[in-house]
């Protein structure tokens, strides 16, 4: 399975991005996240929709689809690393390579977050101060999300801003300086208001996060360039009480997360699709294309397919701000119905007869046809 290569650097000891050097370590560390195929294009066709809280349509399958195939085109396996394709290196011009970064830059922090933070959801940030009625023409981060208490308690549940740079080229300091600016003020500087508002809702806990991701082209044993990642954890002096609590927080960006999911997925064919062996429990599939499937919890898709009735109920985002006590009860709802990674999602099962199987830890589910993989 291609790896991607990271390093972390400024983490509290309560976040030990599973692999703690020492008890109480907060030096840099290294490690390797191993990402299918299959989870890539999981992670590129969700990342950072923005649809629920912000009135609009959410991403047509379409969408998703085109999201995805540019992450697929973009990359290619070798010697078990992610490295560039020849078309991304060799036939994009300047803007194209640029918009193709972006897109590399915001899947690569998704599956970062996922992988070594252990984030359950990330949706856009965006969504959420749009919804609080104060998105204000400012620099802000890109996503924000939340992370639960690790099964064994080593590491506490936290809410996690996160502001993602993708370049075409090795390392950038240019790059991650921009995005600790749009994480914290400089030094002397007065946070601004977008980033006031999210520390209210991240609360004294919050991580806040630097995804960079590049290609180094000096990674040790490899003769092409290796895509990477370099995260940081900027310390803040910006903590405050969040008026959430981590229940309705989490089912808030939950809900934000799949709702836009849900309803892609509406727009879509059902697919009949045997997940066993992949996933222990009852599924909802939807079929992108012929090589492509989607599929959600049973539960879980019909407990939003209620609420997103409701939500049209209520009409424009206008008026549904004015419901915030029905939002923290659906947020709550869904919470309740999060699937546990560990019990109903075998990580261990990357494929399944002629397919590869990708699985979020919000429950989302790609299935991606092998033969497609292998004739890409």
């Amino acid at each position: 399975m291609p790896k991607i290569p990271y390093d972390a650097v400024n983490f509290p000891s309560t976040v030990p991005l599973w692999r703690p050097s020492a008890p109480g370590n907060v030096g840099p560390q290294s490690g390797f996240a191993n990402v299918t195929l299959a989870e890539l294009v999981a992670h590129a066709a969700t990342v950072g929709d923005p649809s629920l809280l912000t009135g609009t349509p959410a991403r047509r399958a379409i969408d998703m689809r085109w999201r995805s195939a540019v992450v697929e085109a973009a990359l290619e396996e070798a010697n078990g690393y992610w490295t560039p394709s020849r078309a991304y290196s060799h036939q994009l011009d300047s803007s194209e390579k640029t918009f193709v970064s972006y897109l590399l830059g915001m899947a690569q922090a998704s599956v970062m977050a996922e992988h070594i933070l252990g984030t359950v959801a990330l949706v856009h940030v965006d969504a959420v101060l749009q919804y609080f009625g104060h998105l204000y023409k400012e620099k802000r981060p890109d996503l924000i999300g939340f992370l639960p208490t690790s099964p064994l308690g080593l590491r506490a549940s936290a809410r996690v801003l996160i502001e993602a740079k993708g370049t075409a080229g090795p390392k950038s300091q240019s790059a991650i300086d921009d995005a600790l600016s749009q994480l914290k003020p400089p030094p002397g500087t007065l946070p601004s208001q977008n980033l006031q508002q999210l520390a209210s809702l991240i609360g004294p806990r919050g991580l806040r996060v630097v995804s960079h991701a590049y290609f180094d082209s000096a990674y040790p044993g490899s003769v092409l360039p290796v895509w990477s990642s370099h995260l940081e954890d900027p310390p803040s002096d910006n903590d405050v009480i969040s008026g959430w609590e981590d229940d309705e927080f989490d089912g808030l960006i939950l809900l934000a997360k799949l709702l836009p999911v849900v309803e892609s997925m509406n727009t879509m064919q059902e697919a009949v699709f045997d997940w066993r062996d992949a996933v222990d429990t009852e599924m909802r599939a939807a079929a992108v294309s012929p090589g492509l499937i989607f599929g959600l919890p049973a539960s879980l898709y019909a407990a939003l397919q209620e609420i997103n009735f409701s939500l049209r109920a209520y009409g424009e985002v206008d008026r549904l701000r004015g419901r915030e006590d029905d939002l923290r009860a659906f947020a709550r709802i869904v919470n309740d119905l999060r699937p546990d990674p560990a019990r109903l999602l075998r990580r261990d099962a990357q494929e399944h007869g002629d397919w590869e199987i990708g699985k979020l830890r919000s429950g989302f589910c790609v299935a991606r046809s092998i033969g497609d993989i292998r004739n890409r």
